[in-house]
């Protein structure tokens, strides 16, 4: 199949890499500024805020994008498990990458003691339509904190598997999602 691509095309990389920054950012920031309680911590909340709904709008393009560009198929020799662990945790990566950001920006609507999103002095987020209700704020809270360690767990087995396939495998599955030079 010569007329198969050998990687991921330029934007799947870029955004790729963009959305598993913006990840771990968020991540971050969600352990670390939710333990301050100060205004320092809530413009830290603020930035993790803003880096979930980035996440949104990059994971909602990067589907676009892949509904259009089919990525490289993985090497034949491939075991069946594999194949369906690989599937698996790329759809439980989008269903996350959707779910976290949008159920953070219900939590922050449905909240009664609402803070808004801010984008420093320039705009602030609508609130989704929605009434405030404690009791779906405390269940959207724990579905959203869920999600974030199902998260940590995911990147961890992607992670693990990336390096599997680059020092135990010695295959070229890690090199479709890298950057490459133009010959």
């Amino acid at each position: 199949m010569d007329d198969e691509p050998v990687g991921y095309t330029g934007m799947a990389i870029l955004l790729h890499w963009a959305i598993a920054i913006l990840v771990l950012l968020g991540l971050a920031l969600a352990l670390y500024g939710s333990g301050i309680e100060s205004e320092f911590g809530a413009s830290l909340i603020n930035l993790h805020k803003l880096v979930g709904l980035s996440v949104l709008a990059l994971t909602i393009l990067r589907i676009g994008w892949r509904l259009g560009h089919r990525p490289p198929p993985l090497p034949r020799s491939t075991p069946r498990w594999q194949l369906w662990l690989a599937k698996s945790v790329h759809v439980a990566f989008y269903v996350l990458l959707l779910g976290l950001p949008f159920s953070g920006w219900l939590l922050t609507s449905v909240f009664p003691e609402r803070h808004p999103i801010t984008i420093g002095e320039l705009a602030q987020i609508p609130y989704l339509p929605v009434s405030t209700d404690m009791a779906l704020a405390q269940t959207t809270y724990e579905v959203h904190e869920i999600g974030g360690w199902l998260m940590i767990i995911l990147i961890t087995l992607h992670v693990g598997a990336a390096i599997k396939h680059q020092f135990y495998d010695r295959d070229s599955i890690l090199a479709r999602m890298t950057p490459r030079r133009p010959r």
